[in-house]
């Protein structure tokens, strides 16, 4: 496929997801963040997940501000990403719920700044979406910032996608720079895309 068809593809995608999201009514909108809430808990319980690295929601973004509180008061050490000038993210460990806006208007946390590096000691990765297809294909927002966070590490954590319950597809484009994602949270569930999941065993 040609690069400017892909690219092509990918804006129309991410411009239908958005209106889609945007439709979304208060009420959809919080059924949604509290089952994402749930299977997030349930995914870091199974994983074993003692750092995990998540985001604050922008704009049409799945929810994470229920999980990040739940993290918090059960030990889980959470780190969220700061943008830099050479794309890729520094991380913060957050101190307090306080918050200033960052670069491209992203909302990050007050707290210990962490080098890009900080991500090989995460055992989980939560990251915004506006798709992924069933190989694990993810169409990011088009600032690469998580692709070029992900290609730096030296063993990419497991990987989960945030998304709603359409979002998940048949097919993406892929480029050469894209890393695929372990799987996806969304409201319905969890869906693993490139390994078997472990047992769910809550009672242990």
């Amino acid at each position: 496929m040609q690069i400017d068809k892909m690219h092509q593809i990918k804006r129309e995608i991410r411009a239908t997801v958005k209106a889609k999201r945007l439709a979304l009514t208060d009420a959809q909108k919080s059924a949604a963040a509290q089952a994402l809430t749930a299977n997030m808990q349930e995914l870091v319980v199974a994983r074993g997940a003692r750092t995990v690295a998540a985001y604050l929601p922008v704009r049409s973004e799945p929810d994470t501000s229920q999980f990040i509180s739940w993290a918090k008061e059960n030990s889980v050490r959470i780190l969220l990403p700061s943008c830099r000038p050479d794309m890729l993210m520094d991380w913060i460990e957050p101190s307090s719920s306080e918050t200033i806006i960052g670069a491209n208007g992203i909302p990050e946390p007050i707290g210990k700044v962490f080098s890009p590096m900080e991500i090989d000691n995460c055992d989980l990765i939560l990251l915004p979406a506006a798709a992924v297809d069933e190989s694990g294909t993810r169409l990011g927002w088009g600032g690469g910032y998580y692709d070029r966070t992900l290609g730096s590490t030296q063993q990419v954590p497991d990987t989960f996608a945030l998304l709603y319950d359409d979002e998940l597809v048949p097919d993406l484009p892929r480029e050469t720079h894209d890393v695929p994602v372990t799987g996806v949270v969304q409201p319905q569930g969890i869906r693993y895309l490139d390994r078997k999941p472990l047992k769910l065993d809550l009672e242990s």
